[in-house]
């Protein structure tokens, strides 16, 4: 079984300060950080190609947040078989 919530919400200013980076949180959530901008993206792999959902920028959308999507968007995929 693959972890899920790796980042932590006081950690993220930190990853956005290191600069242009893809940082997973697990269950295909990613925190993806271009320019000192930081935006939540769920990311699956379907039939070889990578489909991507923006979920929208941080802090604006918070990790709990971004993480409750992503519940929504796997359990989605479960019920229909794409994102």
């Amino acid at each position: 079984m693959k972890t899920l919530h790796r980042l932590r919400p006081d950690a993220i200013a930190a990853l956005i300060a290191q600069g242009d980076a893809a940082h997973n949180d697990g269950g295909s959530l990613r925190l993806i950080v271009r320019s000192g901008r930081a935006a939540w993206v769920f990311q699956q792999r379907r039939a070889g190609k990578l489909k991507s959902f923006g979920l929208g920028p941080f802090p604006i959308v918070s990790l709990t947040a971004a993480r409750k999507v992503a519940d929504a968007k796997r359990a989605d995929i479960v019920l229909r078989g794409s994102i």
